[in-house]
């Protein structure tokens, strides 16, 4: 089995759709598209998890090289450049996100009723009433 996620993560890797990683078990191990998409599952948990301390390496090595920017530019006395760097730091630390407009949702909403798409547009700073009403009108 752990050859079987292996190759799955290889295809997904490269760019395969979740439609051609079944017919590609189906025809390869004789497995129907419920286990393939156990198996995609898996192999997506693994690839999350190998990539998860590249992706904080190269997040620390961006706020550093944002740091050093900030030091210089307050050393020629250029402040705005500095503040610029220092909301850009805040940023990618999560600290605040940009101001959005407002549809005047007012309200507590499930997050477990929500499509992961649905989260993630909503963790991107979009306005939960906005994304919550998109998604009933359809």
């Amino acid at each position: 089995m752990l050859e079987r996620i292996e190759k799955v993560k290889e295809l997904l890797l490269t760019w395969n759709t979740r439609y051609l990683i079944v017919q590609y078990c189906a025809k390869v191990y004789g497995v129907r598209p419920r286990i393939v998409d156990r198996y995609i599952a898996r192999a997506t948990r693994e690839i999350e998890e190998e990539y998860e301390p590249d992706r904080l390496k190269e997040l620390k090595k961006h706020i550093a090289r944002r740091e050093r920017l900030a030091r210089k530019a307050l050393a020629k006395g250029q402040l705005k450049v500095a503040l610029d760097i220092e909301d850009s730091i805040a940023k990618l630390k999560g600290l605040f996100v940009d101001q959005m407009k407002h549809s005047g949702f007012v309200g507590v909403f499930d997050p477990t009723q929500c499509s992961k798409e649905q989260l993630e547009r909503i963790r991107a700073g979009e306005d939960p009433g906005i994304v919550l009403q998109q998604n009933s009108d359809k």
